[in-house]
């Protein structure tokens, strides 16, 4: 009853956050122009632009672009109490970190503009943040401004990779390979910004681009301060496809010289999913079209079973530690809860109240309480980790529990029997973890940050809750067997 009950409740909570237009998630403007005086100094800047100033080849040198750009670089300043992003706005422990992966590259990007040798990456750093200011204020002509640099920012990069030699790209120079980072952590976010938290075409090229120069360079070159917390804030945006990121060389070496954030040892964890998502995409058409009691394939079905069971095993070994990444977590805050659910508005005496991030309180019962965005924002991460690890696992769990009919081996039996005897755990898990994601999200998206953070554990949300019906019916009819 309890899981019927539970499962009625994230239906409806699905269809309140579905049902929504996508121009809800962002942010109101009052809330994004109370920032600070620096935000409506640069509005009034902005009606005395023209947008031409920056289009093709114009220089970010000339005196009123040049103005201009030194506006936006003070917005994006650190300022206690009053800057733009959460982290400045809430008392943080060194360990906490910023609430989204666009604000840890952001800041690391701030003290690299601005360097006369590096006029390309000021094209892509303004670019950047004059979107990312377009969309904190809904100003329609501050995306037109953004998207004009963007163009000469591309072309530009597009010149400057040409420029180079094959031996040149092949075994490229530190400052090279430092710059060529700088750009493309840019020009992608850009993308990303621009596409409000969404992977899309134009991101995952530049990404690709990047990972391949990553690999050819290796780990070592991006010790440095700001270029490991770019690096640090690419790494949280995670595909599906395994890379290698999760090496241990790449997971220690570029942090050798300072401890991690709790984000970052998050993110460690969470890099080894992919390559167990890649090993069920491949395992699970083979158990599906497996042949039932056919004693000549006997063989072949007990080795794929226990090649699934190794991957059983893996998925758990990764589960329990993103477990203890969260007891940890607990542990650090205690006796102070790090969320809570309740009906009334932020009543607990631990939370920290965001000037500029009010949550809506339409309706109590669906919504979670945090102390802080920071840790909504790494806790939304960590549920939707959780989720997409169990949904695999639960794919792989189904796959197997189709083997297990009357015909099957005694063996074949007690394999499946011991592979999926925790399911239907793993499923209420999976309800609960996509539940507490719903939960968290009107928190998360009264402020800019928390419309990033949001985007890709909602997707998944959408995704899980429209195949759940699917893979019960697959698992109904194997019971019936």
């Amino acid at each position: 009853m309890r899981t019927q009950s539970h499962r009625g409740a994230l239906r409806v909570a699905m269809q309140r956050y579905t049902a929504r237009p996508d121009s809800d998630l962002v942010p109101e403007a009052q809330a994004a122009t109370a920032a600070s005086s620096t935000v409506e100094a640069l509005q009034r800047l902005i009606r005395q632009t023209q947008t031409s100033l920056l289009r093709l080849r114009t220089s970010l040198t000339t005196l009123p672009v040049k103005f201009f750009y030194s506006t936006v670089l003070d917005a994006f300043q650190p300022k206690d109490h009053m800057g733009l992003f959460s982290g400045d706005r809430v008392p943080l422990s060194p360990t906490e970190g910023d609430c989204s992966s666009v604000a840890v590259c952001i800041r690391s990007l701030l003290p690299l503009a601005q360097q006369s040798e590096r006029h390309i990456l000021d094209q892509s750093i303004f670019s950047l943040l004059t979107m990312y200011l377009s969309l904190l204020t809904k100003d329609p002509k501050l995306s037109e401004l953004a998207r004009a640099a963007y163009t000469s920012a591309v072309r530009a990069f597009r010149l400057f990779i040409g420029s180079r030699s094959q031996a040149e790209l092949a075994h490229p120079q530190k400052s090279y390979c430092q710059l060529f980072l700088a750009l493309s952590t840019t020009l992608q976010l850009f993308e990303y910004v621009n596409d409000l938290g969404e992977t899309g075409t134009g991101f995952l090229t530049h990404h690709e681009g990047m990972l391949q120069l990553l690999q050819i360079s290796g780990p070592e070159v991006y010790q440095s301060p700001y270029l490991l917390q770019s690096f640090s804030g690419l790494r949280g945006i995670i595909r599906r496809r395994p890379n290698f990121l999760s090496e241990p060389k790449w997971i220690y070496m570029p942090f050798f010289c300072r401890p991690k954030t709790r984000r970052e040892l998050l993110h460690d964890i969470a890099l080894e999913i992919p390559s167990l998502l890649h090993r069920a995409d491949d395992l699970i058409p083979s158990l599906l079209k497996s042949p039932h009691g056919d004693p000549g394939r006997l063989d072949d079905l007990l080795q794929k079973l226990r090649v699934a069971q190794e991957l059983v095993a893996d998925f758990a070994k990764v589960k329990s530690d993103l477990e203890a990444w969260l007891h940890n977590f607990k542990q650090s805050c205690s006796p102070a809860p790090i969320y809570w659910s309740t009906d009334t508005v932020m009543d607990n005496p631990y939370s920290h109240s965001d000037p500029m991030c009010t949550p809506n309180l339409e309706d109590p019962k669906y919504q979670l309480r945090f102390r802080d965005g920071q840790k909504a924002g790494v806790l939304i991460c960590y549920w939707s980790f959780i989720l997409e690890l169990l949904m695999s696992l639960l794919d792989v769990q189904i796959a197997v529990s189709t083997l297990a009919g009357s015909e099957s081996a005694t063996e074949v039996k007690d394999i499946t029997k011991a592979m999926c005897e925790d399911l239907d755990a793993n499923r209420a898990a999976a309800d609960d973890n996509a539940f507490l994601i719903l939960q968290s999200i009107p928190y998360l998206t009264c402020c800019l940050e928390g419309v990033f953070v949001t985007q890709s554990p909602l997707s998944l949300v959408q995704r899980y809750f429209a195949r759940s019906h699917s893979s019960q019916a697959v698992t109904r009819g194997s019971t019936d067997d």
